[in-house]
Order: C-alpha cells, then structure tokens, then sequence
C-alpha cells in the first residue's frame, strides 16, 4: 500500500471515531458504559496507525534513490 491518500483516509475515520467517543463519554445519546471509550480508543489507534503508515511506507521514486 504505497499511496498515501489511504493513510489520510485513516486518519480521518480515526478523528471521527474521537469525535463520536467524545460524544458518547458527554452523555448527549444516553449512557453506555464502554461506547465512549471504545470510541475514543478505536479513534487514537487509527491515528496512529495512519500516522505511522505514512511514514513507513514511502513512494517508489523516493524509495529508489
């Protein structure tokens, strides 16, 4: 997986999942227990996977030299 528009896609689904969490953790759509943090957790690991997917994985032609 060398293009990098996948690991901003990532990212962004990881800040959504923060913002749902956030949400959820605030009450406004009742309370469930583990929701706000599953949300918050699942958010932080797609940010850091995002993250550290973009800097592992580099073009061919920056790779090459």
């Amino acid at each position: 997986m060398k293009n990098p528009m996948i690991f901003y896609a990532v990212i962004g689904v990881g800040v959504l999942a923060l913002i749902v969490g956030a949400i959820f953790m605030a009450g406004v759509f009742g309370h469930h227990p583990a929701r706000g943090y599953a949300g918050i957790g699942l958010g932080v690991g797609l940010i850091v996977a995002g993250i550290i997917g973009m800097v592992i994985s580099k073009p061919k032609a920056i790779a090459a030299k």
